[in-house]
């Protein structure tokens, strides 16, 4: 897993809004989940670090989050 969620958000930081990226974390069931997607602009600004990471998953058209805290890795 990566070292911290604050690295999990620079990460994306980098990735940048609307720009695809692939994630794979360990789900709460313990299983392993790997999704396209692509983080949507924000319409207000939120400040601290979020609990969850809300995308929307390109492959099932859906809206999803992940807890940052559970990613094992992101490739853009």
């Amino acid at each position: 897993m990566f070292k911290s969620k604050r690295t999990v958000l620079e990460t994306l930081e980098k990735i940048g809004f609307d720009n695809p990226f692939r994630v794979t974390f360990l789900k709460k069931d313990e299983s392993w989940r790997s999704m396209n997607a692509v983080m949507p602009r924000p319409e207000k600004p939120k400040f601290g670090e979020p609990s969850v990471i809300v995308v929307h998953d390109l492959d099932e058209d859906q809206w999803r989050s992940f807890d940052p805290s559970r990613v094992v890795g992101i490739t853009q």
